[in-house]
């Protein structure tokens, strides 16, 4: 009666799982609350409805990660993006990352602006975005509507 040779047991969570471990929680924020490319067809679908033109600049306010920017300058050679987030270390993961995501001249139609949104003045834009319930960190109906007063001039 001839054995098979034991087969070495794989790893139950394979090469390259998250586990709680190893993973990156602003990784996992992107996957799980983010959707970017849909949110920039919402963009241009309503950019063209509503002005018969597509919009050229974003500015992302509460930016994190700056997902939505990032794909912005993907999706058309004359866009520009400005991200506003008061997180320097979420700045700054999100600038080490950069590289394997975009080149250098998608790069440089990016700008983030580690600053509060409340007082960071920027160039005018076509769009502003602030997705993704971060505006709850406004806890009146006051702080609210003086954001939408910024935004708006």
């Amino acid at each position: 009666m001839s054995r098979r040779p034991k087969k070495k047991k794989k790893n139950r969570h394979g090469k390259g799982w998250r586990t709680a471990k190893n993973a990156d929680t602003l990784e996992l924020y992107e996957l799980s609350v983010q959707e970017p490319e849909s949110e920039i067809d919402i963009i241009d679908q309503i950019w063209t409805e509503q002005r018969s033109r597509t919009a050229r600049t974003l500015r992302e306010d509460f930016c994190g990660t700056a997902a939505v920017s990032i794909e912005w300058v993907k999706r058309r050679s004359d866009n520009h993006a400005i991200g506003v987030d008061l997180d320097r270390p979420t700045l700054d993961w999100t600038l080490g990352r950069m590289d394997g995501l975009i080149d250098e001249i998608q790069k440089s139609r990016i700008e983030l602006i580690e600053g509060d949104v409340l007082s960071t003045e920027t160039e005018r834009v076509d769009t502003i975005l602030a997705t993704n319930f971060s505006y709850f960190i406004f806890k009146s109906r006051e702080a609210l509507c003086e954001y939408f007063k910024i935004v708006h001039a």
